[in-house]
């Protein structure tokens, strides 16, 4: 019943794996596809997107193959480029209330993923000093396990509107 899934599958070269991917795609059985991830691990994300087209994804989870989305802005730029509304480029990886909009404008994408942003650390973990994630508290505020904010969602979309 759920409406989307997100998987994903590399050959040893780390090229997409077309003929298991199109597995998981049938397995999901019309559900919306999103390939995750192990699309930065790719070593031509250009020739990965085209498979991706072909094999009828719906978007890539992407950090456009660096570490956080912030590094990554020139390849997502590409990416959504190329993809020319025939697959969605879906950033994410280190987006928070500070780096969202400036993600938005200078890539072009229509969304974004802030998933462990929202997020809370294990239960007596406190966030890093200096870090910006979306979760609830605030800096070195210890937060309960799998909470997300509500209000941090509402600041998150006042900042996009």
């Amino acid at each position: 019943g759920a409406d989307g899934v997100v998987l994903g599958a590399l050959l040893d070269d780390d090229s997409i794996d077309a003929e298991r991917t199109a597995g998981l795609i049938e397995a999901a059985d019309g559900a919306s596809i999103t390939f995750h991830r192990a699309f930065d691990s790719t070593p031509d994300p250009i020739a990965a997107l085209e498979v991706l087209c072909e094999l009828g994804v719906d978007r890539i989870l992407t950090s456009g193959g660096a570490p956080r989305v912030e590094d990554g802005l020139e390849t997502l730029s590409r990416l959504q480029q190329t993809a020319a509304g025939r697959i969605g480029i879906l950033p994410g990886g280190g987006i928070n209330h500070d780096n969202c909009r400036r993600i938005i404008e200078t890539t072009g994408v229509g969304e974004v993923h802030v998933g462990s942003a929202l997020s809370s650390p294990e239960a007596g973990q406190t966030q890093r000093e200096g870090e910006t994630g979306l979760g609830p508290g605030g800096r070195n505020v210890p937060i309960p396990p799998g909470e997300t904010d509500p209000e941090a969602v509402r600041r998150l979309l006042e900042i996009l509107a």
